[in-house]
């Protein structure tokens, strides 16, 4: 922890500076830590979702800043577990102790009542261990996992006492951050539109694809699918008629697709698809698949029905590509092969081809 959170930690709870003696608490004492502790992960919980939140905290001298309060809220939650589970270790030790004066007292009376102190105290100490050191370890061990970012950790804890509030604020916190960060997730990877992957997770996922081809030699195959005249739809229809487009072609895709396969939106207009084990052929007799599947569906534009085709270029791995850039860049070629060749058709890159400019 920061010197920061540090000096926050000490004078947000100066009770904390100075441990006191576990011998000399109280119930009183005992409840407030404990209501001191939850309070600490409500806050806790609060800093959580501001921070994740931001848009772009990197750099953000105030999400820092909250960050350490954050770590200064944990750390004090954290203190007091501690605390409390100290103080019922000497409360045990306690007992233990007067067991042992009592058991040298009665021995001196009857072997029997011996026994039976013997026997009692042991119980004692079990029960209390069970039911009351326990849950405090729980809480703390899951205080620490928290704080290393463990966030599907959850206290199994059932008790109708300050322990078990505890434990449910915690594991109320912790879901609500793991929600968050898992939203947080999906918008960072995932087209908003469409809801395909966007184009840097195309680049993620195709690297992976590729390393398991290569270790397995198993084919990998990628198309490129553009739509044909698509900014007519625009302009003609206008922007929310050529989001309807992309939102049904994304629909059909969806369809056509198997599970495996991973479909992407590569910038405006164009898709990939990415086709793990299969081959030059099969991943051709996709591609016809699907721009015939796109041909004959009328595509919904401001209540208007409209039709639509598409440009496919294919692209196979290891016969024309080495690398994942590669690939993506020989399944473009073919597109565009496919544009200047009339549009609404599928391509097979070649190794002829060149890389032209845009044809518009």
């Amino acid at each position: 922890m920061s010197a920061g959170s540090s000096h926050n930690c000490a004078n947000g709870w100066s009770g904390l500076s100075t441990r006191p003696r576990p011998s000399g608490f109280t119930l009183a004492e005992e409840r407030a830590l404990i209501g001191s502790a939850r309070a600490e992960w409500a806050q806790a919980l609060r800093l959580g979702e501001q921070l994740l939140r931001l848009p772009n905290p990197v750099g953000n001298a105030a999400a820092a800043r909250d960050m350490e309060r954050f770590d200064a809220h944990i750390d004090r939650a954290v203190s007091a577990l501690d605390m409390t589970h100290d103080y019922f270790h000497q409360v045990i030790d306690r007992n233990r102790a007067q067991a042992r004066a009592a058991r040298t007292r009665v021995l001196w009376v009857t072997f029997a009542a011996f026994v039976a102190a013997v026997a009692a105290s042991l119980f004692a100490g079990v029960v209390l261990a069970r039911s009351v050191t326990d849950p405090v370890d729980t809480l703390r061990q899951g205080a620490a996992r928290l704080a290393e970012g463990k966030l599907s950790h959850r206290m199994d804890i059932h008790r109708h006492d300050e322990l078990g509030e505890l434990a449910a604020a915690f594991n109320a916190m912790a879901g609500q951050l793991e929600a968050d960060q898992a939203a947080l997730e999906a918008f960072a990877t995932h087209d908003g539109l469409t809801g395909f992957y966007n184009h840097r997770t195309f680049y993620v996922l195709l690297g992976d694809e590729l390393a398991r081809a290569q270790r397995f030699q198993r084919p990998l195959s990628l198309l490129l699918l553009d739509i044909d005249h698509f900014k007519r739809v625009n302009d003609t229809h206008g922007h929310l008629a050529g989001d309807a487009v992309l939102r049904g072609l994304g629909e059909l895709l969806g369809r056509e697709a198997r599970a495996v396969d991973r479909v992407c939106r590569y910038g405006g207009e164009e898709i990939t698809v990415i086709l793990p084990e299969s081959d030059f052929e099969a991943a051709v007799r996709f591609a016809e698949r699907l721009r015939a599947a796109v041909e004959a569906q009328p595509f919904d534009a401001n209540s208007e029905p409209i039709r639509m085709t598409v440009s496919i270029g294919v692209a196979t791995w290891p016969v024309h590509a080495a690398s994942a850039e590669a690939l993506a860049a020989a399944a473009d070629a073919a597109m565009y092969a496919a544009k200047r060749g009339g549009r609404n058709r599928v391509v097979r890159y070649e190794l002829a081809f060149a890389q032209p400019a845009s044809p518009g």
